[in-house]
């Protein structure tokens, strides 16, 4: 499978040379750009009065809190994330995003995605376990009742507003309590022999 990646020029060379920024999903979501989904790995339950049944409120209240005081069920907001890990954001060739190529974007193609998650973990065994790589799906983080039958809290979720991304994801599990949000890859002429730049001639 193949995929591009979009980095500010100035991360460019880096790229080239096989060194990659790998962070958690949480982490992107607060420092990226327009790009960063806030809801990223997690969702929103908003619990208002009238809402449901008491029994489905108690049965919230007690798999949250601990309690099944009904009352504190009132106009509350319940938050749930997704377990801790970390994320390589990528996206299909051709998405939109490629627009952006010039002074201050450069996009890459990756060849072999796979491969790469593999080197990764080869590379940085202190802190990448297992993988998973799926495209991501674009669907609401908000909601205004309870579905247990629902994974709502996925890092392959993310709102709809950001289809145009096109993303594909590499995730791994954490081979030790994550404790950055963030940290960059060492330079792997392995990992730099999947990458290659895509010119903004390719995009026209």
């Amino acid at each position: 499978m193949q995929a591009w990646k979009m980095v500010d020029a100035t991360h460019g060379d880096a790229l080239v040379a096989g060194s990659i920024k790998i962070g958690t999903t949480i982490g992107y979501a607060q420092q990226e750009d327009f790009r960063g989904d806030k809801l990223d790995s997690r969702a929103q339950f908003h619990m208002r009065v009238g809402m449901g049944s008491i029994r489905e409120h108690a049965r919230i209240m007690e798999m949250y809190f601990g309690s099944k005081n009904v009352g504190l069920m009132a106009n509350v907001t319940v938050n749930e994330a997704s377990s801790p890990h970390y994320a390589l954001c990528l996206s299909r060739p051709g998405c939109r995003y490629g627009e952006q190529a010039g002074k201050t974007k450069r996009i890459f193609r990756i060849s072999d995605v796979r491969r790469l998650a593999f080197l990764l973990v080869r590379e940085n065994p202190d802190r990448l376990s297992s993988f998973d790589i799926r495209p991501v799906r674009y669907a609401m983080r908000e909601f205004d009742a309870f579905d247990p039958k629902i994974s709502h809290a996925s890092p392959f979720i993310k709102r709809p507003e950001f289809s145009a991304e096109q993303e594909i994801r590499i995730i791994w599990m954490p081979f030790a309590p994550i404790r950055e949000p963030y940290f960059i890859s060492p330079p792997s002429a392995a990992i730099a022999s999947l990458i290659s730049e895509v010119r903004k001639g390719d995009l026209e």
